[in-house]
């Protein structure tokens, strides 16, 4: 029996709005695993190749396989709450302003949380820091999150997840994004300049930038030997 969940997913497609949806941006993810599923070396940042239609995505859920969503401008947009040693990091301050702002929301993995926003273009994507802690990111160009649906392997840190990405109110619409006082700005951080992200299964790096740090770390070990 597949561990992800095609049912959560398909009533995600019915929630985005029919305008928004051309720039819906799904494509494969590796089962059990946050990595993309396509040859080491390709470039997915605009290769329509590897872009999945709603069916075909559909259908890799079913099949228990999982799909990514990119960012993009005029489709969607992604807050991620990060959990660590069971918890989530984010003081209940910013978790009170999050639920201020309602949208979709999505319970991950580790039973963190991912909100779903409509992406106007307002926001680049950044690091989201707390008094100096890493709280979580804002994923707004060219970088993506494991869909609803999708499944994996919770870690030590999980805070009551089970490893599959649920949608937690099915009946939310996705709005936009109004901020998150004092930590988030608008269009400071530009795509690519985000340096946590740089281990190789995550999930929010961008993709062609994931595997030049891969042919670098092999460079780095040639030259060790």
């Amino acid at each position: 029996m597949a561990l992800t969940n095609a049912t959560d997913f398909k009533t995600f497609l019915d929630i985005i709005p029919k305008d928004v949806y051309p720039n819906v941006w799904f494509f494969p993810i590796k089962q059990d695993r946050k990595n993309p599923e396509v040859p080491s070396g390709t470039i997915l940042k605009g290769n329509l190749s590897y872009r999945l239609s709603r069916s075909m995505a559909i259908n890799r859920l079913k099949w228990g396989k999982n799909v990514g969503i990119y960012a993009l401008t005029n489709g969607l947009m992604f807050l991620d709450l990060d959990v660590k040693n069971g918890k989530l990091i984010a003081s209940k301050t910013i978790l009170d302003e999050v639920e201020r702002d309602p949208t979709l929301t999505i319970q991950t993995r580790n039973g963190g949380i991912q909100k779903y926003y409509l992406n106007n273009g307002e926001y680049n994507n950044q690091v989201i820091k707390e008094n100096g802690v890493t709280i979580g990111e804002l994923r707004t160009d060219w970088y993506y999150v494991v869909s609803v649906g999708s499944y994996v392997t919770p870690d030590e840190h999980t805070n009551n997840g089970d490893g599959t990405y649920r949608l937690i109110d099915g009946t939310m619409d996705i709005n936009q994004f109004n901020g998150l006082t004092g930590v988030v700005k608008r269009g400071e951080v530009k795509t690519g300049e985000i340096k946590t992200f740089e281990k190789a299964d995550s999930e929010y790096i961008v993709v062609d930038t994931y595997y030049r740090l891969l042919q670098e770390k092999r460079k780095q070990r040639k030259r060790i030997k």
